[in-house]
């Protein structure tokens, strides 16, 4: 195959936004409307995929006739899959086009082949293990992701007499990624502080807490943080800073009948091949935007830790541009594919629409 030019790249796998940019690229130069794929049939999501490819190229000034196109989607079982091909070839006249796992671009930031991803996004989560760059049987998906988070602290503020529209509780959990934590201890970290006594005081136990509440009188010493709001409202986040984000281990404070995200890897690991879980365990990777909190792969790690076997090292990734992971690892996948790796138009025309392959080897 003729030497190319270089690769364009859009990532479809993340229902928030629509990344583009070029193979190698470190950042995506465009972030668009994402897909929004709850509650829309293939046909309309088709519709939604070439309306984003049209942007896609528009936004990167270029022509989807003079270079070929790598798409980073949510894996095999991804409803719109099957209709990339036809759309990449018939619609855009692409010259060659790569299709790729989410998970696997994912995992490329860290250094291995092998391992497991837990990919946060705007409404699910999803958490599959590979091997050799390839997912693997058994990839979960929950219900659950940032816009949960969200969620958990706009009713935290609604406890206080504090309403958010939708504008503000977008702004206050964009906030969250600046001033938010994971706490490594949820219970421990809500434990009220005294500041003079120092024999232990009955009266200082904290209540039980079944659901998201608040007290004054029991909020321990968290240093509290200013939260600007649209339209110039200010308001100050303390343990909400770290309340909101727990959701994402404990749903059930949001009211969500699920397990947390420590419990869907826990499964995940557990229902791989005995000899592989070593690997898996030894290598999850935490990416997606709604992974944006500190300190959520030492909460991880931590948990796994309670609950799988000591004798296995345990290894959380969370790298600083995990927001991007999925463009960033689809890129350095485009750049180092072999020639063999994209499928041409030419052979499209001459076979149909059966899907490109999904993982090229690296360069």
């Amino acid at each position: 195959m003729p030497r190319m030019r270089r690769a364009v790249v859009i990532n479809l796998a993340e229902d928030e936004v629509v990344e583009a940019g070029f193979a190698g690229d470190r950042r995506p130069r465009a972030a668009l409307p994402g897909l929004r794929r709850r509650g829309r049939d293939r046909g309309r999501l088709a519709e939604s995929v070439a309306d984003a490819l049209r942007d896609a190229y528009r936004s990167l000034g270029v022509a989807s006739r003079t270079q070929p196109l790598l798409l980073a989607d949510a894996g095999a079982d991804d409803p719109l899959r099957p209709h990339l091909a036809a759309l990449a070839f018939a619609e855009f006249k692409v010259p060659a086009l790569q299709i790729c796992d989410a998970a696997a671009a994912a995992l490329r930031l860290s250094g291995k082949e092998s391992g497991a991803v837990c990919l946060i996004g705007d409404a699910q989560t999803t958490v599959a293990a590979l091997q050799d760059g390839v997912r693997l049987p058994g990839a979960i998906d929950l219900p659950l992701g940032g816009r949960h988070v969200g969620e958990a602290l706009a009713e935290l503020l609604r406890v206080r007499g504090i309403e958010l529209d939708a504008a503000a509780t977008r702004a206050a959990r964009a906030a969250l990624r600046k001033i938010g934590f994971v706490a490594l201890d949820y219970d421990e970290e809500l434990r009220p502080r005294p500041t003079v006594a120092l024999d232990y005081d009955e009266e200082l136990r904290p209540r039980p807490t079944a659901a998201l509440d608040y007290d004054e009188e029991l909020r321990p010493a968290v240093r509290r943080a200013p939260l600007a709001l649209p339209g110039g409202a200010a308001v100050s986040l303390g343990t909400e800073r770290f309340q909101a984000p727990e959701v994402l281990f404990r749903p059930s404070l949001l009211g969500l009948e699920q397990e947390g995200i420590h419990k869907a890897v826990q499964a995940l690991i557990e229902g791989a091949a005995p000899a592989l879980r070593g690997a898996l365990l030894g290598n999850v990777v935490v990416a997606g935007k709604g992974s944006m909190i500190a300190d959520i792969d030492k909460r991880l790690a931590h948990e796994l830790a309670a609950l799988g076997p000591d004798a296995m090292t345990i290894e959380v990734v969370a790298p600083s541009i995990r927001e991007h992971a999925v463009f960033i690892g689809a890129a350095e996948l485009a750049d180092a594919a072999a020639a063999d790796a994209w499928r041409t138009r030419e052979a499209y025309d001459e076979a149909g629409p059966a899907t490109p392959r999904g993982a090229p080897r690296r360069g």
